[in-house]
């Protein structure tokens, strides 16, 4: 977000502020209700990945989200979603550039995304109890990321033995089946 249109959703949100408070000041909304709509707002969790506000500054998205993966919506069971290391194609180990071809050119599956990410990430007991027996870490390549300095990465889970971890792994790496990536059948 640039910083004028930041400014900008600031002073709307003030506006709308002093429109609340004088609709309660005027009688023509009770406090409370109001109080409890706001706090409901903010208990809500978020359900879209900001790289921003998740990772830090200068982390955004690297390019448009696959389009399959965007069809996808949220999952209320992820029992179904496969580990997949099939964008090997027999190899040991393949570049990350290479491996997202693979994995994009998988017509029998969708990749998760960043916002699947978000939702097992904010809600642990979603994930698969079989999930922490991968001995690398579980891709989610619905969505590439770009750090500060313009490189490429996607998000990545982790069982360490105690609990979940997460973190972004650089796409030129070389990636092999320790890197299982997060897929549905399409």
């Amino acid at each position: 977000m640039s910083n004028d249109s930041a400014d900008s959703a600031i002073v709307r949100c003030f506006k709308l502020w002093a429109k609340i408070s004088m609709m309660v000041v005027d009688g023509t909304r009770d406090a409370m209700s109001v109080a409890d709509g706001l706090q409901a707002i903010l208990n809500q969790p978020q359900t879209r990945l900001n790289p921003v506000t998740f990772i830090g500054k200068g982390w955004s998205y690297a390019e448009p989200r696959d389009s399959r993966s965007a069809a996808l919506g949220l999952l209320p069971d992820y029992s179904k979603v496969k580990l997949s290391t099939d964008w090997l194609n027999g190899k040991s180990s393949v570049g990350g550039e290479t491996r997202r071809t693979h994995i994009l050119a998988d017509t029998h599956h969708t990749s998760l995304n960043a916002d699947h990410f978000l939702d097992l990430w904010n809600n642990k007991g979603k994930i698969p109890e079989e999930w922490k027996k991968v001995k690398g870490v579980i891709t989610f390549d619905g969505d590439v990321l770009r750090n500060p300095r313009g490189y490429r990465y996607v998000l990545c889970l982790y069982w360490d033995g105690g609990g979940w971890r997460w973190i972004c792994s650089w796409r030129d790496g070389s990636w092999d089946a320790y890197f299982p990536s997060a897929v549905l059948a399409s």
